[in-house]
């Protein structure tokens, strides 16, 4: 009796350790027209975004404080799974910082070169999705007093954009 009941509680315990019922990250981004700078937040869970980067071949010590190489590795990772193009130019992204909460979640700042923004732009935010099958993105885009929310799934992992811009 007592094996079986050990075996069951080593079964419950790996089992919840390791699972929850959904994959979601989301991403905001803004266009600051004062320096025609794309400025970039995504939100990850941590341990997700950690496993992920792992079965990619890297390795996060400590997200709270980031080496060089982890940086370099999280920056190609986004660069690689969040990708905004408009006429066959696809924007870079920099990582400016990031910041870890008790909640088990991270907050990934990025920033582009300066670009100019057409009137339709294509994205890919597949990021996790190679990892985990029931991922879900979204990503809000601000622009101009305007809110576009565009979702993602492994399905649909690119959206095209389209905005108005304001005549001045």
């Amino acid at each position: 009796m007592k094996t079986l009941l050990l075996i069951f509680m080593v079964v419950l315990s790996t089992s919840s350790a390791s699972a929850h019922d959904f994959y979601f990250s989301f991403a905001e981004m803004e266009y600051n027209d004062f320096t025609q700078k794309l400025e970039l937040t995504i939100v990850v869970t941590t341990h997700d975004f950690e496993r992920c980067l792992e079965s990619q071949g890297g390795s996060i010590d400590n997200m709270a404080s980031l080496s060089e190489t982890e940086i370099d590795e999280i920056e190609t990772y986004i660069n690689k799974h969040f990708v905004l193009s408009s006429s066959d130019s696809k924007v870079d992204f920099k990582f400016m910082g990031n910041q870890v909460s008790l909640e088990g979640t991270t907050n990934l700042y990025f920033e582009s070169k300066e670009v100019e923004l057409e009137k339709n732009f294509d994205v890919t935010f597949d990021a996790l999705m190679e990892t985990f099958e029931d991922q879900q993105n979204k990503l809000t885009f601000y622009y101009q007093g305007r809110t576009i929310t565009s979702a993602f799934t492994p399905i649909e992992q690119t959206q095209t954009i389209q905005i108005e811009k304001n005549e001045e």
